[in-house]
C-alpha cells in the first residue's frame, strides 16, 4: 500500500453511509468497530499507483483450496530501514476489480474460527545484512546491439557499516532463449553488459560486506529488436509452456 487506510474502508462501498466505512470484504466491518477517519480509496477495488504500488512484490496463481505463499522480504526490509513508509500490503487479483465479475477468492483472516487456517507471517531478521539494489528493470524494444549499463550503486551496507568495503557480484540468472553467452558482467557496482542476442534476461546482483553477510537482488532486461511497423506477440518457450499448463477448463482465469 502507498497510503494510509482504514480497515474495511471502501469508496462507494455497500455500507458507506454516514458513520460507516464501506467494505473491502464481507467480514471487514465485523472485524473493525472503531470510528477511524474514513479514508477513501481512489476507486472501487483499489487503484494501482494511487492506493497500492503498480508493481507486485510477489504473486501466486490461486487455483485450488490450500496454503499459498507470498515473499515480501524486500518490502519488509525497506520498511525496517525507513526506505519506504509502512502502510501494509494488499492482496490484489491481477485481473482487476469488476462489479459484474463473480470470480472471487476468499482467504482466511486473522479472525478465522479455524485457528489452523489463520495466515502466518514468517520473519527472518539479521541486522548485519547489507541492502542491495540491482537497479530498475530495463526495456529496449529497438536494441541496436550496444552495451547496457547495470547499476547497483544504490546498494549500501548495514546501518553503521562500511559502504567502501562492499563487493559486487553480477551473474546471468536467466539468459534469453538461445543465448550462448558465458561471460559474466564486470564485478563492480556499475557494469557494462552486452547480450549476444535479444530477448528476456534476468541478472542477479549479490552484495557482500566485510562481515561476510550478503544480499541479492535481480533486474529484468527486456531487450528486443522489433520494427515499429510490425508489432508482434513475443513468447519464450518457457512462457508458452506455462500458459499451456493454465489452459484447462477448470481454470476460470484462463476462460
Amino acid at each position: 500500500m502507498v497510503k494510509n487506510w482504514d480497515e474495511g474502508n471502501q469508496n462507494a462501498g455497500p455500507i458507506n453511509a454516514a458513520g460507516k466505512h464501506g467494505a473491502t470484504g464481507q467480514y471487514a466491518f465485523q472485524y473493525f468497530t472503531g470510528e477511524g477517519t474514513n479514508i477513501a480509496w481512489a476507486g472501487l477495488g483499489l487503484q494501482a499507483g494511487s492506493d497500492y504500488a503498480p508493481l507486485a512484490e510477489s504473486f501466486s496463481d490461486v487455483l485450488n483450496p490450500g496454503w499459498y505463499t507470498w515473499d515480501i522480504s524486500a518490502l519488509a526490509r525497506a520498511w525496517v530501514r525507513g526506505d519506504l513508509p509502512n502502510y501494509g500490503a494488499a492482496l490484489v487479483d491481477e485481473s482487476g476489480y469488476s462489479a459484474s465479475n463473480c470470480d472471487y477468492r476468499e482467504f482466511a483472516s486473522s479472525q478465522a474460527l479455524n485457528q489452523a487456517q489463520r495466515p502466518i507471517l514468517r520473519i527472518r531478521y539479521n541486522p548485519d545484512v547489507p541492502y542491495v539494489n540491482a537497479g530498475p528493470d530495463q526495456e529496449i524494444l529497438t536494441w541496436d546491439g550496444s552495451a547496457l549499463t547495470l547499476d547497483g550503486s544504490a546498494s549500501h551496507d548495514r546501518p553503521g557499516g562500511d559502504d567502501a568495503s562492499l563487493t559486487y557480484t553480477w551473474k546471468i540468472a536467466t539468459p534469453a532463449y538461445g543465448s550462448q553467452l558465458a561471460a559474466e558482467p564486470a564485478q563492480t557496482a556499475k557494469a557494462a553488459f552486452t547480450p549476444d542476442i535479444p530477448g528476456e534476461w534476468d541478472l542477479q546482483l549479490t552484495v557482500t560486506n566485510n562481515l561476510g553477510e550478503s544480499a541479492s537482488d535481480s533486474v529484468h532486461l527486456r531487450i528486443l529488436k522489433l520494427s515499429a511497423a510490425h508489432p508482434r506477440l513475443y513468447l519464450t518457450p518457457a512462457r508458452l509452456a506455462f500458459l499451456k499448463t493454465q489452459a484447462v477448463p477448470a481454470n476460470q482465469r484462463w476462460i
